[in-house]
């Protein structure tokens, strides 16, 4: 009988051995993703912050596109060289007045030509 208590008390031995060892090898993988999951997550805060600063960077590069889209559809002349006070009471008859006497031949515009100036200051 005491043989057969040692056999069975060897046996649950092995057997706790056996189950032990499967714990801790657990533990050990279950850590390992605990490790693997809290970087994932430092990541993941570092991927969100990077993409609202591209996005907020994206939104305002399309608005001083669109800004300048804008500003380059208006078809505006600068003219250096003319003294203050030489455009008279009306400074859009006066450069109407000047592109047709003085540019006219070197920029292709047609004698009686309507400019369609809007705006002159």
């Amino acid at each position: 009988m005491k043989t057969q208590l040692d056999a069975l008390n060897a046996n649950i031995n092995q057997k706790l051995e056996a189950a032990t060892s499967q714990i801790e090898d657990a533990t050990r993988r279950l850590e390992e993703v605990e490790r693997k999951a809290a970087g994932a997550e430092t990541w993941d805060l570092a991927v969100r912050d990077t993409l609202l600063d591209l996005i907020n960077n994206q939104r305002d590069l399309q608005s001083k596109m669109s800004d300048l889209e804008g500003r380059s559809r208006l078809n505006k002349i600068r003219t250096y060289g003319i003294a203050v006070k030489t455009e008279g009471t009306s400074t859009a008859a006066f450069i109407e007045s000047f592109i047709l006497n003085e540019l006219r031949e070197s920029i292709g515009i047609q004698r009686g030509a309507d400019l369609g100036i809007e705006r002159a200051h």
